[in-house]
């Protein structure tokens, strides 16, 4: 697809560019209500159906219990760009926008009373440029990507888990196995389309709009609505992966496989791997995973065959496919709990995840889970391959690395024990934090696709970084629409 531009001045009205049948907007009386009189068959309403099998798609449970007025489903950038000339602007409406709504913080992707703008009519895989190329809308899943590209023998720098939609996870910057080769998932995107707050429709690249194209990457939606997402395509080869689990004397050694890992992975490109542990509160105990992935099918490769060496509880490597992959981690990541997430970012050193590991042991003493409950630690390597490859606007340089990315999740279902937990998860955050300090592990990096409501993405970049991205957003975005209208998307003022 080659590039295309639909620039509307600031000034133009979405209806000045849509036919649409005479009517009179005063006899509607909501916003919801003339949304859909203008879109009858694209806006669902609280005891409809498709309202109530869209608000159980999301991760957590927290997100599907916020109740807005209705969901609009739009089908292109047009529909936005009307819906928010017409109706949202006009009547001060507030608006969330969801993808895949896999995101733990309340309010990033649903929202009470307003309007849930949803992107999952905008899910097609359309693969050009004699198969160089594919557009992917923001509401596909990465599991349906994989899925069309396999066709075809492709594949993408995508999502590690298959039910995560494309949107958030890419405006997030996006962990993808082929980090090490490519970066972060937004640093391979060529182009985007968006719908900016005012109300333009524009395509943007490192040669057209640079600056909001830049922007973009790493912002969590602060600059508009991503309505496409342009991205090359890689060569669909089988991969060589799978989880190994390991008991808890072993830890140690598994924390040291992962340093060397990651620290030769200029060496060794192909190969990227997490370490994962967590309390079972069902089966009162701690379980410990090793997820690896070599993306050429090398089996007999020496980074994989370190782990394998030693002792391991069950699991195996075997060759498979990159959507495979995505939907056997999937499973890992059920639906139906309520959830915190935070995240936190040091030096790769075993001695900090192991004095981590010992700090969650003693919040697992001292917490009161749910009979189901669970809390999840993850470190995954960012290697200086990685943050070599990087344009976007993480302040993050090679010689930071490796760097060791760590995500925390608690997950419980008593609705009663929200402030409890959100509480303790909060202490625990410190807890982490202060420790990485005196071991002098502490990076201050936020990645924005794993923070909590209370982390701002924004506060690790430095000022050069701010200037830059407080002028893209006075340009496209001058009377400060966007955090009025979307208020629990964007961190930027």
């Amino acid at each position: 697809m080659g590039l295309r531009r639909l620039v509307l001045g600031a000034t133009l009205t979405a209806a000045q560019l849509y036919q649409q049948p005479a009517q009179t907007p005063l006899q509607y009386t909501t916003p919801c209500a003339l949304l859909g009189a203008l879109f009858p068959e694209q806006v669902v309403f609280p005891g409809e159906q498709d309202y109530t099998n869209a608000q159980q798609k999301y991760w957590s449970i927290q997100q599907a219990e916020l109740s807005p007025a209705c969901r609009f489903l739009p089908r292109g950038a047009r529909d936005i760009q009307i819906a928010l000339a017409d109706v949202i602007y006009p009547s001060n409406a507030s608006i969330a926008i969801s993808s895949g709504g896999h995101s733990s913080v309340t309010g990033a992707s649903n929202i009470d009373d307003g309007i849930t703008f949803d992107l999952s009519e905008m899910s097609s895989v359309n693969v050009g440029d004699m198969g160089k190329t594919v557009v992917i809308g923001p509401g596909a899943r990465w599991r349906d990507v994989y899925g069309t590209l396999q066709k075809q023998n492709l594949t993408v720098s995508g999502g590690r888990v298959g039910g995560v939609g494309v949107g958030g996870y890419v405006l997030g910057g996006g962990f993808s196995f082929f980090a090490n080769q490519y970066g972060w998932t937004c640093d391979s995107v060529l182009e985007f389309e968006v719908v900016t707050p005012q109300g333009e429709i524009l395509w943007v690249n490192a040669g057209h709009h640079e600056d909001l194209f830049w922007a973009l990457k790493g912002s969590l939606g602060a600059y508009g609505i991503v309505t496409k997402i342009k991205m090359p395509t890689l060569p669909s080869t089988s991969v060589y992966a799978g989880a190994l689990s390991y008991a808890q004397p072993h830890f140690p050694l598994v924390c040291n496989a992962l340093k060397n890992l990651a620290t030769r992975a200029d060496d060794d490109l192909s190969t990227q791997g997490y370490l994962s542990f967590a309390w079972l509160q069902a089966e009162k105990r701690f379980e410990y995973d090793v997820y690896l992935m070599n993306t050429e099918g090398q089996s007999s490769h020496e980074a994989v065959a370190a782990f394998e060496a030693i002792p391991r509880l069950g699991g195996q490597l075997t060759t498979t496919t990159i959507g495979k992959s995505a939907d056997d981690i999937d499973r890992s990541n059920p639906l139906g709990f309520r959830r915190f997430k935070f995240t936190l970012t040091s030096t790769l050193s075993p001695g900090a995840m192991t004095a981590m590991h010992d700090i969650v042991k003693t919040f697992v003493e001292q917490t009161k889970f749910d009979p189901t409950g669970i809390i999840g630690v993850t470190f995954q390597p960012l290697t200086s391959s990685h943050l070599k490859a990087q344009k976007n606007i993480f302040n993050l340089a090679p010689s930071h690395g490796p760097l060791l990315l760590i995500s925390v999740d608690l997950w419980w279902t008593n609705a009663d024990r929200d402030i409890y937990f959100s509480g303790q998860a909060n202490k625990l955050q410190h807890d982490l934090e202060m420790t990485l300090k005196k071991l002098d592990a502490f990076h201050p990096f936020i990645y924005p696709n794993y923070a909590s409501r209370e982390q701002n993405p924004f506060a690790s970049l430095n000022p050069v970084t701010m200037r830059m991205l407080a002028a893209t957003k006075h340009k496209y975005d001058p009377n400060n629409l966007w955090s009025r209208t979307v208020p629990g998307s964007t961190y930027l003022n």
